[in-house]
């Protein structure tokens, strides 16, 4: 499992069956359009973070986010696709058990 969860080191059976099923009742408590659209934001990401060879895109600096962010205001010129790019991030951060990048004030827009 990717994050700060490590079922290696769990010895006790119900608990390591228990953990690694944590994902999949965290992701089937959202409603399935919400994933998509979550899950669309994150490639994204991912995507324009692999291809700059500085940015680190899990976990994210929340300087490049911010960055990206931008970017995506400029290029796009809809608040729907930083929006989905926000949220997207801030959900995998989260459902993998880190702090996300979107939680630094430098990060916030405003309206999001």
């Amino acid at each position: 499992m990717n994050g700060v969860w490590e079922t290696n080191s769990i010895e006790d059976p119900e608990i390591k069956k228990l953990s690694e099923s944590l994902p999949f009742v965290v992701h089937a408590g959202l409603a399935s359009s919400t994933a998509i659209k979550y899950h669309s934001g994150w490639t994204k990401w991912i995507s324009w973070a692999k291809s700059k060879p500085e940015v680190v895109p899990f976990p994210a600096d929340p300087f490049y986010v911010a960055i990206y962010l931008n970017r995506l205001l400029f290029t796009s010129g809809t608040k729907e696709s930083v929006v989905s790019a926000f949220y997207g991030i801030r959900w995998s951060h989260h459902f993998s058990g880190y702090d996300s990048p979107t939680e630094n004030p430098f990060v916030q827009f405003e309206g999001i």
